[in-house]
């Protein structure tokens, strides 16, 4: 079984755990290597979820998603 992506601080909303899930599955094995199932899956979300945040796999990656959203998922991910 798959663990969810849990957030170290606070419970973080459905769009955080996407994003958060995105972020440390795209940057250990690259976006193509990862599959829109596996994030869903790994962030504890449903499908209709994650489309109702973001409209495509792209939209999670880095030129996708806003750069406030990537600095605050960095943050949760590997707090310093």
């Amino acid at each position: 079984m798959v663990e969810a992506y849990q957030p170290a601080i606070g419970g973080a909303g459905a769009r955080e755990r996407i994003l958060g899930t995105a972020y440390e599955l795209f940057s250990r094995r690259g976006v193509r290597a990862v599959g829109i199932d596996e994030v869903i899956e790994r962030a504890g979300v449903a499908k209709a979820t994650l489309y109702r945040h973001f409209h495509s796999k792209d939209e999670l990656g880095p030129r996708g998603a806003p750069a406030r959203d990537l600095r605050r998922v960095r943050r949760v991910v590997s707090p310093r």
